[in-house]
C-alpha cells in the first residue's frame, strides 16, 4: 500500500477528498473497498495500492497539492524512523 498525504485550499475540501474516497471514487479513479483516508485542517491523507495512488497523482486537480507520498508500506519493520514515530504516536 502508499500513502499520499494532499494539502488543499480548505479543510472542507479535505474532508471531500475522505468522502470521495469513502464513496470508492476520487477524481475519476476508482478507489475499491480496501483504500482509507482521513483530513485535518487542509491537509487528507490517502492509503491506497500503488495503481490507484499513480492514477489519483495523474488525475489530481490543479488546486490540490501533493505534499509526500510514501511507496510501498507494508510492514512496521521496514518503515523508516520518522514513519515508525508517527505509527507509534498514533497509539498514545
Amino acid at each position: 500500500m502508499d500513502i499520499i498525504l494532499f494539502e488543499t485550499a480548505s479543510s472542507a475540501a479535505a474532508d471531500d477528498i475522505v468522502a470521495a474516497v469513502q464513496a470508492q471514487s476520487l477524481w475519476g479513479v476508482d478507489m475499491g473497498t480496501t483504500s482509507k483516508a482521513a483530513s485535518y485542517s487542509n491537509y487528507a491523507v490517502v492509503e491506497a495500492t500503488a495503481t490507484r495512488v499513480s492514477n489519483l497523482l495523474g488525475s489530481m486537480p490543479d488546486n490540490v497539492g501533493m505534499e509526500i507520498h510514501v511507496h510501498d508500506i507494508y510492514s512496521f519493520t521496514d518503515a523508516a524512523s520518522d514513519e515508525k514515530l508517527w505509527y507509534l504516536r498514533g497509539k498514545l
